[in-house]
């Protein structure tokens, strides 16, 4: 976390805090301080990243390259599968390049979620991190730290998060874990060098998310 976001004057808290009043206001407040969560929207939606990687898995079977794959099929790069199965398929040459392009595509897709990730977290501020704590149904902080030591009990995947999806938090890091591994939703270890990368991540396997 930059010195800039860390030093933050006390008016810049008065006036964080103030911006957050309207929507924070609609919200009830429990004993415990907590964010009532039953005004909360919780629309039946998922992330991108998992959107690509289903789309993964469906070409895998409509185009039946399960045997030509090593270990698990969603680390594994298709464009070498693709061109080892078309030695057995035989697909005419128009339909094996219209398929290449289209794992090319979904690949920068993945890519594209993946430093949009980077960005929001390396570029997240004070007003960021209050908008997702009143997201997650906590009262917003005047504070960086206050901030990153409310984040260190919220457990969410990144992808998620990036798309203010606060229904997708799990209670415990063990159901993390299961999500994150299940649906292969992992963000690159060599990428999570900012503080606050490291902060809404959780390690999984020797991975972060």
């Amino acid at each position: 976390m930059s010195n800039r976001n860390s030093n933050i004057s006390s008016s810049d808290h008065a006036s964080t805090i103030n911006n957050l009043t309207t929507q924070f206001a609609s919200l009830s407040v429990t004993s415990q301080g907590m964010v009532s969560t039953s005004q909360l929207p919780r629309p039946n939606r998922t992330s991108e990243m998992k959107r690509i990687n289903n789309k993964i898995l469906q070409l895998i079977k409509r185009w039946k390259l399960r045997p030509f794959l090593r270990g698990n099929y969603r680390n594994s790069n298709l464009l070498p599968v693709i061109e080892i199965a078309q030695e057995t398929f035989h697909w005419p040459d128009h339909i094996f390049q219209q398929r290449k392009q289209i794992v090319i595509n979904l690949y920068d897709r993945r890519e594209q979620q993946i430093q949009e990730a980077t960005i929001l977290l390396e570029n997240a501020n004070l007003d960021q991190y209050n908008e997702w704590l009143i997201g997650f149904g906590r009262a917003p902080v005047p504070s960086l730290n206050q901030a990153n030591k409310a984040f260190k009990n919220i457990f969410i995947n990144i992808y998620d998060l990036k798309e203010k999806l606060y229904h997708k938090k799990f209670d415990n890091l063990y159901q993390l874990r299961n999500y994150t591994i299940r649906n292969k939703l992992y963000y690159p270890l060599g990428q999570a060098k900012c503080e606050a990368i490291k902060i809404v991540l959780k390690h999984i396997r020797g991975n972060v998310q």
